[in-house]
């Protein structure tokens, strides 16, 4: 009973299944034993039953029961039926479970091929013995030996089993012509040839071999490389190994070769003490590009570091590693341990022993790449350069592999995707102890990684647990990536990394990514100690990248770093970074970093936790998007723009369109809030909002409020229209109110108020309140007194005071002034020149304004500053509201003034005595007495009209 074994997925892309050959019409004596994978790990079969399916070349359709012998370990077996191999050729075959008659799942489909038989039918019938080939060889050689008849007798009674080896007779014809073999070798007799012959046919017919029956001893001493090589051959074949020890100086694998060892605790294979620096413990034989079907399987590889003194240094190129796959198409290791290398534990490469070092943007060849090479359950340790590397291929799949404890001395990584490396596919990988965790890169010199898909790596006490990277593109005079394109990644766990000295002078970090564009990472979580370096960010984003997203971040524990995240200004920042889902927890000084020049950042959504200590979110300008973040236990919740604040603000930016239908903002600094019918905002820093019917912010710091069909002049800045309709600003510097049908104009404004000269302009009347009644001006006491509101003044050398009989009153101490003038609010009284009649000399000049790089020039008349006034007087220059000496004196208007006793309504006020008022023949009219006289206070109110 012949049983073939092999493994089945029900998720990888493809099965890597051995090239089989089944045997025609060798009924019920042939077993398909599967072990059936999902997700890389054994499927359980409880609880289903499995069917064979199968289609051969001449669309033959088979569906038959398989057998589950194993359910917890996932083994389902078929036994050949003759419907199975009706056809010679390819057949095309997969199994299917189902649960209630109902198809749950299936495996990818694998391949067989049906062969001629043997036999044509069956021989020693009543038993299910089968005969093969080499029992042939017996059978002649006892016939000749006991003369038991002539060889046509012979071939007479096994001509049906022959007509399967050799249709059509070509091997008989030879050896009744002739005594040369098929190999072109003469021999002595017939007999002896045909032995050969037929000994050449088994060799044909039987290709799985054992490397021990060609001379190898796994003893640990013998010298076995002419065994593997004779046991591997021409290749198209599968080479078993015992366990034990191999010695030998190097392999070379021939295509369509299959290496297996007992497994990687069992087997094992290390080099010879002569073999040279230069020597790989395994490569491919083929070196032009054709290698293909390669698989090295249960084996433990050492380059031997310490034969020949432990001296040995890399010899250069691709040289010096302990696996290789050179231009291999469909390479396959698995359950591979690699230990001691000079270079590399596994490297995927291209056809040639050098690397390819011919500019950023050039490849090799592509008929020289290897192409779908799987790397499953291998492990690489005490590397020279790094544990599992690519270069120059594509389509490549590691899985549930990693390496450790690097023994190199610089950028020494656990598992490198290096130059030129494409498509390349990650799960469940995992580093410890290297410098790089996992590092995705490329040369200065040479194409960088890209198209890189990661499923799930542990980093654990690496220097650099992730960096990603395309080294000489990263100063702002470098020249960007053309190929540092493309980093899908989740699951990405850092634990502890920390400057482990394995290169010397370099600082750790979480992760890092540099000249990267378009980086996903959805799924970080980096978990630190008190061994990470003070100082240092924990995730640093930098050099040019740009595109960079990171989504669903945890970190904590990393008390002695600068920042969690931190992303890098300068003139070589990158741009284009979104941090999502961001949680921090009791971890660096500060949490997120956003460095000078970088203005497109976006914070969005995330926890974050101090430890007492700086920011949550610094940020050097005020460009970066903050939007639903949380904060404590920091000392400032933010520092933006050197701004502190005690509460994290939300930043939104970008041509902001809040409860608006029709129209929008489309500048990145404009807004239109709660607007219809078309209105836009299309301005740097210029908003509209509550307005309608086509109304447009144009032009820098410009607004439309709460107007319709209304607009701001293109080209200006520093407008505002408000509770308007059909207006156009009349120019800067200028807040305007009014109303006017069809298109807007500057005719339809009814109130100007301009900010730069401080007038104020109206087409209708200015009503004050009824209380307010009076016209006033500011005048000071020569003594600087304050005066009671109602005194009635006279003038006195240019300063009010006291009226007294016979004094010429000009007012009384208003508190109902409805104008008050003279207050010189803002500035000292001499700040500008004036003519000798006090009016402030002015001049026009041309003011460039210069907005986000527009000049913007505009003609406009400003005050002369006076060249003897004194700066300083700012500093200590108070409004006369606030001084005591300065009284508003009530000139015109209805007053409330102080009067005596004996004053009646209609009687006039000519004079004071006191500044209490008597009355006159003439002078202000006495229209009210408010309040009557008051013994206490020596007076009545009485309201007079001046």
């Amino acid at each position: 009973m012949t049983v073939y074994q092999f493994k089945l997925s029900t998720t990888a892309v493809a099965n890597q299944v051995e090239l089989i050959r089944v045997r025609q019409d060798d009924d019920e004596s042939q077993i398909f034993r599967a072990t059936i994978f999902e997700d890389g790990k054994v499927k359980n079969l409880d609880g289903v039953s499995a069917e064979f399916n199968m289609v051969d070349a001449q669309h033959h359709i088979v569906v038959d029961d398989a057998r589950i012998v194993d359910a917890t370990n996932g083994i389902v077996e078929y036994q050949l039926r003759k419907e199975a191999m009706l056809s010679v050729g390819r057949c095309n075959a997969y199994f299917s479970f189902k649960s209630n008659k109902e198809v749950v799942y299936s495996t990818k489909d694998f391949n067989y091929n049906v062969i001629w038989s043997a036999l044509s039918s069956p021989m020693h019938q009543g038993c299910d013995y089968v005969w093969t080939a080499s029992d042939l060889i017996d059978s002649l050689k006892d016939w000749i030996e006991h003369a038991m008849g002539d060889f046509d007798d012979w071939f007479e009674s096994v001509k049906e089993i022959l007509a399967s080896i050799d249709p059509g007779g070509v091997i008989l014809n030879e050896l009744l012509d002739a005594r040369v073999d098929m190999l072109g070798e003469r021999h002595k007799s017939l007999s002896e040839r045909l032995v050969a012959d037929f000994s050449n046919v088994i060799g044909k017919v039987n290709r799985i071999v054992h490397v021990d029956d060609f001379g190898a001893i796994p003893d640990g001493k013998t010298d076995s490389t002419e065994a593997f090589e004779k046991a591997l051959a021409d290749g198209n074949v599968k080479v078993e190994m015992s366990a034990g020890t191999y010695i030998v100086k190097e392999i070379l694998m021939p295509n369509n070769s299959h290496l297996n060892g007992q497994g990687s605790a069992l087997s094992r294979i290390k080099l010879h003490n002569d073999a040279p620096a230069s020597a790989i413990v395994i490569t491919n034989k083929v070196m032009d590009g054709q290698a293909k079907n390669i698989a090295v399987t249960g084996v433990s590889l050492d380059w031997n570091k310490s034969r020949q003194g432990g001296i040995l240094k890399p010899t250069g190129g691709s040289r010096s590693s302990t696996l290789r796959f050179a231009g291999v198409k469909h390479g396959y290791a698995a359950d591979v341990y690699t230990t001691g290398s000079a270079l590399h534990g596994i490297d995927i490469t291209y056809a040639s022993d050098s690397y390819f070092y011919e500019g950023d943007g050039n490849r090799v060849p592509e008929e020289l790449e290897s192409k779908y090479v799987t790397i499953l359950d291998c492990d690489a340790t005490d590397f020279g350069d790094d544990g599992i590397t690519t270069h120059h291929s594509r389509y490549l799949t590691i899985i549930n592999s990693g390496g450790h404890h690097s023994r190199g001395t610089g950028n020494s990584n656990g598992i490198e995707i290096d130059d030129g490396s494409q498509y390349v596919y990650l799960k469940n990988t995992y580093s410890e102890e290297c410098y790089s965790g996992l590092e995705i890169k490329g040369h200065a010199t040479t194409s960088s990684a890209g198209g890189i898909f990661v499923d799930g790596h542990t980093s654990t006490r690496d220097c650099r647990s992730f960096n990603f990277r395309h080294i000489g593109h990263h100063a702002a005079s470098d020249p960007n990536s053309k190929t540092a394109y493309g980093i899908v990644a989740s699951g990405l766990v850092a634990i502890t990394p920390y400057a482990n000295e394995i290169y010397k002078g370099t600082t750790p970090r979480a992760l890092v990514i540099s000249a990267f564009v378009n980086v996903q990472i959805i799924g970080f979580t980096a978990i630190g100690d008190k061994t990470f370096t003070a100082g240092q960010p924990v995730v640093a984003i930098q050099f040019k990248t740009q595109n960079v997203t990171i989504a669903n971040t945890n970190i904590r524990g990393f008390t002695n770093a600068s920042y969690d995240i931190q992303v890098y200004g300068g003139d070589n920042r990158g741009e284009g970074v979104t941090l999502s889902n961001v949680n921090l927890f009791k971890s660096a000084v500060n949490g997120i970093y956003n460095g000078g020049g970088v203005y497109d950042t976006k914070i969005i959504g995330g926890t974050l936790v101090g430890n007492g200590m700086g920011y949550a979110i610094e940020s050097i300008n005020n460009t970066a998007q903050i939007i639903g973040i949380t904060q404590k236990n920091y000392k400032k919740a933010a520092k933006i723009t050197a701004v502190e604040y005690d509460v994290l603000p939300t930043v939104l930016k970008g041509g902001a369109s809040i409860a608006t239908t029709g129209g929008g903002a489309t500048d990145p600094s404009s807004a239109i809030i709660a607007s219809t019918g078309d209105s836009k905002a299309v301005s740097p820093r210029s908003v509209v909002m509550a307005s309608a019917d086509n109304s447009v912010a144009r032009g820098s710091r410009t607004a439309v409020l709460t107007s319709s069909a209304s607009e701001t002049e293109s080209g200006g800045y520093a407008q505002t229209i408000i509770s308007s309709k059909g207006v156009q600003a009349p120019g800067n510097y200028q807040t305007v109110f009014g109303y006017g049908d069809g298109e807007p104009s500057k005719a339809n404004v009814k109130v100007n108020i301009n900010s730069f000269n401080g007038t104020i302009k109206a087409t209708g009347a200015i009503t004050g309140s009824s209380s307010l009644t009076d016209f006033a001006e500011y005048f000071e006491t020569e003594n600087g007194e304050k005066l009671e509101d109602g005194t009635v003044v006279t003038l006195q050398k240019g300063f009010v005071k006291i009226a007294e009989e016979n004094d010429d009153i000009i007012g009384a101490i208003s508190g109902t002034a409805g104008i008050i003038l003279g207050e010189n609010t803002y500035h000292h009284k001499n700040k500008y020149l004036k003519t000798k009649f006090g009016a402030v000399i002015t001049e026009k000049i041309e003011k460039i304004n210069d907005a986000d790089g527009e000049k913007i020039v505009t003609i406009i008349e400003q005050p002369i500053i006076n060249p003897e006034y004194n700066e300083a007087l700012e500093l200590m220059y108070q409004a006369r509201e606030h001084r005591q000496e300065w009284n508003v004196v009530g000139l015109k208007g209805q007053l409330l003034i102080k009067v005596a006793q004996s004053v009646c309504v209609d009687d006039y006020i000519k004079t004071a005595v006191n500044g209490i008022g008597v009355k006159g023949e003439s002078g202000w009219k006495v229209m009210n007495i408010e309040h009557p006289f008051d013994k206490s206070d020596g007076y009545a109110v009485a309201k007079v009209l001046i």
